[in-house]
């Protein structure tokens, strides 16, 4: 496993922590045990990481890259202050991503709903390198293809975006289920080939 993609779960596991309407010290405490879960937990080495996407921006149009690799490092960066307990409360936090969200949620929507998805369309470039989107088992969901939504992204993402589960019923993604499997909602976008 690779420290991006170490990286990212751990990152989705704390969003996860922040999406659920817990009590404080439960979400703290939940924090304590992803540490211990996650191999090299919070002490993956950022250097490394920066490296890692760095490399990849051949992978992606350099102009998607800087925007996808800018909001996810943003948005790690906030949810690390989550991990080592660098902050008293939710509402500090959620206020510091709904900047994030004010300021690049629409155009990481539009990028991910082109460009990020037919690249994992049409080069099956693996989940790593497209920040945790994962298309639902090349499977049609109501004629079109599913890509689902990671957790982190979850946070950044319109909160009016409809999104559209596995089983085909839509909704809002403030409204829809934030339990999530390998890092991802059972919510995503459907895009055309």
């Amino acid at each position: 496993m690779s420290n991006l993609w170490k990286d990212a779960y751990y990152t989705n596991e704390l969003a996860e922590c922040l999406s659920y309407n817990w009590n404080w010290d439960f979400c703290l405490e939940n924090i304590n045990r992803i540490k211990t879960s996650v191999e090299n937990g919070n002490e993956i080495n950022q250097n490394t990481i920066y490296n890692e996407l760095k490399d990849l921006q051949n992978t992606l149009d350099k102009k998607v890259f800087k925007l996808m690799a800018k909001v996810y490092s943003l948005t790690r960066q906030v949810l690390y202050k989550l991990g080592i307990n660098e902050v008293d409360n939710r509402k500090e936090l959620q206020e510091e991503l709904a900047v994030i969200r004010n300021k690049y949620g629409k155009d990481l929507y539009e990028t991910i709903k082109t460009d990020v998805t037919t690249k994992i369309l049409q080069d099956k470039v693996e989940c790593e390198y497209l920040f945790r989107f994962i298309l639902w088992s090349s499977k049609l969901v109501n004629g079109k293809y599913l890509v689902l939504i990671p957790m982190w992204a979850s946070l950044i993402l319109p909160s009016n975006l409809k999104v559209t589960s596995f089983f085909g019923d839509s909704t809002s993604l403030l409204a829809c289920d934030k339990d999530n499997r390998f890092g991802c909602l059972a919510f995503g976008i459907l895009i055309t080939k």
